[in-house]
């Protein structure tokens, strides 16, 4: 989940064909995953079974909040078609919560929980091309990419040589990436 408050500048190049804005806010980015593994087994014979069953959980949340700083270029190609590129960067407090908890058998379980905080960076940038259909309704498509530093994830804490581990590591990095299109309205 992500939300923001953000105040934007206007500016206008030397040809009027090149516009912007710069930006300033505040942003709130919150990432959350869990992975929750459950087995059954038959450990025993056909005649005296031995059922086996385990679980391991593990789960993190990141609340990240702080300032953010950035802006967008927009370059009209022609009437009513535009290629525009925008980018944002921001230093936030990474409020993460770590949890691992096992129950297996003929094993000792761990329940394991952790919290702290940690400066954090995000960064967001896009490349977008809008065509004006009508005077307020415009199609918008473009490439996306958002990067994540200093978050506590699931994939970074699962030691395969340990299910029991109680260790957190809240150095790992996330990168969503995507295209993206749909409608632009415009009052």
């Amino acid at each position: 989940h992500s939300a923001e408050l953000s105040y934007r500048r206007y500016w206008l190049g030397y040809n009027p064909r090149i516009s912007g804005t710069l930006l300033a806010g505040f942003r709130y980015i919150q990432l959350t995953e869990d992975l929750n593994f459950d087995a059954t087994a038959n450990i025993g014979t056909a005649i005296s079974p031995i059922i086996s069953t385990g679980n391991i959980l593990w789960a993190a949340t990141n609340d990240l909040a702080g300032a953010q700083f950035g802006g967008d270029v927009w370059i009209t190609l022609r009437q009513g078609l535009r290629f525009g590129a925008e980018g944002k960067a921001g230093i936030y407090n990474n409020r993460f919560f770590y949890k691992h908890s096992t129950s297996l058998s003929n094993f000792s379980n761990v329940d394991f929980a952790s919290d702290g905080n940690q400066v954090a960076f995000a960064g967001q940038s896009s490349i977008d091309l809008v065509a004006d259909i009508l005077p307020s309704f415009s199609l918008r498509a473009g490439y996306q990419v958002l990067y994540l530093s200093s978050l506590a994830t699931v994939g970074n804490n699962i030691d395969p040589n340990n299910a029991a581990s109680t260790q957190v590591l809240a150095t790992a990095d996330a990168v969503y990436h995507g295209f993206h299109a749909g409608l632009e309205y415009i009052w």
